[in-house]
């Protein structure tokens, strides 16, 4: 009880933090209202389903990463997972992170690795980010050549950059250099027997404990290379990503009656790849404040109007990660309230398979 209410008062603080920053970037309020009114409302119903497709494509992304180490979801149950998730990471400091707790909560109970599950959290992150890197290279490329990049989107694109790189390094090291990656292990077996000795008395992990991360990451790293594994799961991130483009398009379309697409369309990957740059990257929860500003300011400085593209980015906003967050809100503790449930004895209905 005491969770579920921390985190509705962290969710109510997240609202008040976007109803905050929406104000403050709704400078021409006017100019706003009048834009507001003449959207075309069915075309956010398409938007929405766009959205709606997006989380399928993620969930079998996630789906697909946890197959590869052994740990079996279905795409339904990945779907109401990664809702539940978006709330977490919504309403915690830590923000990306928290929220895949609820995915080894399912791997302990169904008595599956830990390990198996956070190489296929790292997988799917890995993918995600690797479809994004190129969208956000040609990106960072067309705004260094019409000259409208900026030294903080520079720099945030060398710090993701070097952020995939760990990613991959990690997940490549044990098949492309056996002995690093086992020297890698046993360090990190001996800092962590060390850390927990101080405090128990005893090692946290069995002595042979390296060898066997190894040889689990290793036997992925070859699952990953083999049978065009990689390429599938790249497939579904670079569609995912292009969907979510298109929510943006749509939305653009509904206040517009002459819409040019191709005029727009180095603006709007411009905006969304910079603005889902510093979701990944900013301090806040899912880039709460941050990227309402960046968005705004990167369509207009491409040549789209500051109201248009700031009513546009808070209905993106709005429907990429508040909506979810709210469905999360439900689902999040309908789950809970089932393994509650699942404890105590009680039989229950299955929602998630």
């Amino acid at each position: 009880m005491k969770s579920f209410l921390k985190r509705s008062f962290v969710f109510l603080v997240a609202i008040g933090l976007l109803i905050y920053f929406s104000k403050k970037y709704l400078t021409d309020l006017n100019r706003s209202l009048f834009l507001i009114k003449s959207m075309k409302w069915y075309f956010l119903a398409i938007a929405l389903f766009l959205q709606y497709y997006y989380f399928l494509l993620y969930s079998r992304l996630y789906q697909k990463s946890f197959e590869l180490n052994k740990i079996v979801f279905s795409v339904k149950e990945t779907f109401v997972k990664l809702l539940s998730a978006n709330f977490i990471n919504l309403t915690t400091p830590i923000g990306s992170f928290a929220g895949y707790s609820i995915f080894y909560q399912k791997a302990n109970r169904d008595e599956k690795s830990m390990f198996g599950a956070t190489i296929g959290i790292i997988l799917s992150i890995a993918v995600d980010f690797l479809a994004l890197f190129l969208i956000l290279s040609l990106t960072i490329l067309t705004l260094y050549l019409t000259k409208n990049l900026s030294q903080y989107e520079l720099s945030a694109y060398g710090i993701f950059s070097a952020v995939l790189l760990v990613l991959f390094f990690f997940l490549t090291v044990a098949s492309l250099n056996p002995k690093l990656s086992q020297l890698i292990f046993k360090f990190v077996q001996k800092l962590l027997n060390k850390f927990f000795k101080t405090f128990r008395n005893k090692n946290l992990v069995a002595h042979d404990w390296h060898e066997e991360k190894h040889d689990q990451l290793a036997d992925v790293s070859e699952k990953i290379s083999s049978k065009g594994n990689l390429w599938q799961l790249f497939k579904i991130s670079l569609s995912m990503h292009l969907i979510s483009i298109a929510s943006l398009i749509v939305i653009f379309i509904s206040f517009k009656n002459n819409f040019n697409i191709l005029n727009m369309i180095v603006p709007i990957f411009a905006g969304y790849s910079i603005g889902y740059l510093f979701r990944i990257i900013s301090p806040t929860p899912q880039g709460i404040g941050v990227v309402e500003g960046i968005m705004p300011y990167v369509f207009n400085s491409l040549g789209i109007d500051l109201a248009l593209a700031t009513i546009v980015t808070l209905i993106y906003r709005g429907i990429s990660i508040w909506l979810p967050a709210l469905i999360g809100f439900v689902t999040f503790n309908l789950i809970t309230k089932k393994e509650k449930g699942e404890e105590n004895g009680e039989t229950t209905t299955g929602f998630e398979h």
